[in-house]
């Protein structure tokens, strides 16, 4: 017997939308934070749902953004050592 496919994996996190709230438990910036860095833009925008008055992050963006802070954490490290 053929088990069921998995619902997600990393490799869709490019198809996969999430709001704000998932978002900040990936990356815990307060609200005001997360949109002034968008605003420079340091954090990846959203995209637009329901003609604009919803938004969702692509979670690939928002995991790339994890790991670029990880990475550079990891450096800042190496670096004083």
């Amino acid at each position: 017997m053929e088990r069921p496919p998995a619902k997600t994996s990393y490799a869709d996190a490019s198809k996969i939308l999430i709001r704000l709230p998932e978002v900040m438990e990936i990356i815990p910036y307060s609200r005001s934070t997360l949109y002034a860095l968008i605003s420079i833009g340091v954090f990846p925008a959203p995209v637009k749902l329901q003609w604009g008055r919803a938004s969702a992050w692509i979670l690939a963006e928002v995991l790339e953004h994890a790991e670029s802070l990880i990475a550079q954490r990891n450096r800042s490290v190496q670096e004083g050592v």
